[in-house]
């Protein structure tokens, strides 16, 4: 159960919620326009790959953190858990090691 009846958004305000922040889309009168925005960044619990874009620099979720999901999360089929390949790890940690690296030649 959720924890009270919520809360309808105001247009014109920046809400800031989480992956797990329970939310629907409400209808709108005919001919009216939705129009949001949504900024992901690091701490996300799952990634729809179906409804997601990839980053076009390849930089890949991390699979310590954040399950890929595949499948249509508003289908009745459902969706399913993509397991992490193994060296998605690795990838990710040569990409920490490369930026930290960056890092420390910027402050030299």
């Amino acid at each position: 159960a959720l924890p009270g009846p919520g809360q309808e958004l105001q247009a014109g305000q920046l809400y800031w919620i989480t992956d797990r922040t329970p939310h629907e889309s409400l209808a709108l009168p005919e001919g009216s326009y939705r129009q949001f925005f949504r900024l992901v960044t690091s701490q996300v619990s799952l990634w729809y790959e179906n409804h997601s874009t990839h980053n076009p620099l390849g930089v890949e979720p991390d699979p310590s953190i954040t399950r890929v999901v595949v499948g249509d999360k508003f289908g009745d089929d459902g969706v399913e858990v993509v397991e992490p390949d193994p060296s998605a790890l690795e990838r990710r940690m040569e990409e920490l090691e490369r930026l930290r690296q960056n890092s420390d030649s910027d402050t030299e």
